[in-house]
């Protein structure tokens, strides 16, 4: 096959330049393809028992306040892209509104995040694919296989065309989100019935301090947001929709939408059909232990097939979206203009999608493949909900520089064009900075690293392919550009849906519906009804259990100058290390399920567990769970405790 050079020969007659296909996929299509980005079902079986143990059941209620400033910055992408619609989307917008420099940042970004995104979700593919068939093998070769398999046959179908894809997306989607919701249902009858073996439901889960006021909003936010992440797939696709400039952010909000109703409704059914203990025993295969709980192995195969989907489906939007963001930067010659090529015949960036798709193998096999080398990939993975929300933040400053005009016309555009997208963004950055905070230092020079690479690669595009997009005046909406009143409708015609207004409704009625429900649950009855209940911590094991016969490690004393550490293993060992400042180590070893350690300790010391959801962590007699499935490292001191 042939491609089109970005550079024609001198003298030679000119052919017209091939691009991407218009008006290609409509606006379902689109927004399928974001929300197969986000990978659903995927995120619930990460976030399930994470979420239930941060906020104490009250799930729901961080849910759905996580997505009203991922719908506001949604919309921020919706106006942008009525200004300018291309692939390159947050890399023009900040570059062209705020500084090209800043620009190309973003756009690197926004690579950055897709790649280590997908890839952190393809590592996992092998094991749901042999889980549909009843195997828990955990060998290298056929997890490689499999994964191998899936993106090459992926890239195939993005390097054939954008409407194949879509198709793809739309037809995974279907079977995933119907196994996924049927679940939630199930399992939320089950727990209405009072099943046996379920936990039960309280008014407590719809309230924002979750069982017993022991929920932590900030830690629901940190959470959630990472489980929004890739809905803006839609805006990437834009030069191949429908309507580009309208549809592909209409596409966005819908898409944020759909996913905020069905993490609700996954997370409010199935968190309570197994007890808190065995659902953060379980934690790293949440789904599938609860759908084998609900159905028998039978359904807990099927459970494992919609993780199956949702990672194949995240994977093709992985590579077209990749491809597409890097096609719009080479067409500016950020990057080598190769890139920028579009095949005549299939209408696609065909080098771009050869390039994420081979860099996306590579990773895979690195990382399966190379044990010290795949512990250092940890580290960029944990910090990709972080990529996203950096970009995120710069394109709400792009939306407020670009329509800053505006912002001072009317109340209305001052409150959705400036006051929402600044107060999204003062979010997003709390939870960037809150992160980054508490992350061990490997995590935190991860970022820097990506930074930095970013940085040597602006200056080569700046100085070595001399690119002229660094030359762009910023521009904003000029009163030209700014609509007046509205034009009479014609016989016949309807008004379009005004979709800022249909947002600060939406997001109107979520804070009364907020307000209203915290006044009842206020009244002097509400309370006295929650202070009759028995308070159930979420980490509480069952007195059967192994765990339950280690004696309780002793609390610190009030004023103590001591940290009290203790270690319990629940159902599988967990690798442990504990560190002094000085680099002495206290203790090195696996302690093996139902067994626990406990430790006194007068400085500041490091924690590392090799397998962190397997174990109870109990520092100055409290206690914590679902600390995730990814290694993580620990400060703790006598006075305060700090994570990563």
């Amino acid at each position: 096959m042939t491609v089109d050079s970005a550079a024609k020969v001198a003298g030679t007659a000119r052919a017209p330049e091939a691009r991407l296909e218009p008006n290609a996929i409509g606006v379902a299509q689109d927004t399928a393809i974001g929300m197969a980005t986000s990978a659903p079902a995927a995120s619930v079986g990460l976030t399930l028992a994470a979420l239930a143990a941060a906020t104490a059941y009250a799930s729901a209620p961080v849910i759905i306040l996580t997505a009203l400033p991922m719908i506001i910055i949604a919309n921020s992408y919706r106006r942008l892209n009525l200004w300018n619609a291309n692939c390159g989307a947050s890399f023009e917008w900040v570059g062209r509104t705020i500084s090209p420099y800043l620009g190309f940042l973003t756009g690197w970004l926004m690579i950055m995040g897709g790649i280590v995104g997908t890839v952190s979700t393809t590592v996992v593919l092998g094991p749901s694919v042999l889980a549909v068939f009843g195997s828990t093998s955990t060998a290298i070769l056929p997890n490689l296989a499999i994964d191998t398999a899936v993106v090459v046959g992926m890239l195939v179908i993005a390097i054939v065309g954008i409407r194949i894809t879509a198709r793809t997306q739309v037809g995974l989607g279907l079977v995933e989100y119907a196994i996924l919701i049927g679940f939630a249902v199930v399992g939320l009858v089950a727990v209405l019935t009072h099943h046996h073996g379920t936990f039960p439901v309280t008014r407590s889960w719809l309230s924002i301090g979750g069982i017993g006021g022991r929920g932590s909003l900030s830690a629901g936010f940190l959470v959630a947001m990472f489980a929004y992440t890739g809905w803006d797939g839609t805006i990437y696709v834009n030069e191949e929709v429908k309507h580009r400039r309208a549809n592909p952010g209409k596409a966005a909000m819908l898409a944020v939408a759909f996913l905020a109703i069905i993490y609700t409704l996954s997370q409010l059914g199935l968190q309570g059909v197994v007890s808190p203990a065995k659902l953060q025993a379980n934690s790293t295969s949440a789904l599938v232990y609860i759908a084998q709980a609900l159905g028998g192995s039978g359904w807990a195969k099927v459970m494992a097939l919609a993780l199956a989907l949702s990672v194949i489906a995240t994977t093709g939007t992985g590579i077209v979206l990749g491809a597409r963001v890097i096609y719009g930067m080479a067409s500016h010659r950020v990057l080598p203009p190769v890139l920028s090529n579009v095949h005549r015949r299939f209408a696609t960036p065909v080098a771009a999608s050869l390039a994420v798709g081979l860099i996306l193998l590579g990773l895979t096999w690195v990382y399966l493949l190379s044990t010290s080398l795949a512990s250092a990939f940890d580290d960029v993975i944990a910090i990709t909900g972080l990529l996203y929300a950096a970009f995120y933040i710069l394109t709400a400053l792009a939306a407020i520089a670009y329509y800053r005009r505006r912002i001072f016309s009317s109340a209305l555009d001052a409150l959705i064009l400036g006051a929402l997208p600044l107060a999204a963004a003062v979010f997003l950055g709390w939870i960037l900075v809150k992160s980054l905070l508490v992350a061990p230092a490997s995590q935190t020079w991860s970022m820097a690293g990506i930074i930095g690479v970013g940085v040597v690669l602006m200056l080569a595009a700046r100085f070595v392919l001399r690119s002229p997009f660094f030359q762009t005046r910023r521009e904003s909406e000029s009163a030209a550009d700014a609509p007046g009143r509205s034009a009479p409708l014609r016989p016949g015609e309807r008004r379009r849906p005004n979709w800022s207004v249909a947002l600060l409704v939406a997001l109107a009625a979520a804070a009364v519906g907020l307000v209203i429900y915290h006044l009842v649950e206020s009244h002097p009855a509400g309370s006295a009804t929650a202070a009759a209940q028995t308070p159930v911590t979420t980490h509480r094991a069952p007195r059967k259990h192994p765990a339950a016969n280690t004696p309780a490690p002793p609390a610190a004393r009030q004023g103590s100058p001591e940290v009290v550490i203790s270690v319990t293993a629940v159902n599988q060992p967990c690798w442990t290390r504990l560190t002094t400042p000085t680099g002495v180590t206290v203790f090195q070893g696996i302690i093996d399920p139902g067994t626990s350690k406990t430790w006194m300790e007068r400085s500041v010391v490091s924690l590392r567990l090799g397998n962190p959801g397997a174990v109870t962590l109990t520092v100055d007699g409290m206690s914590r769970t679902g600390l995730g499935p990814q290694p993580v490292t620990l400060s703790l001191a006598p006075s305060h405790e700090s994570s990563g």
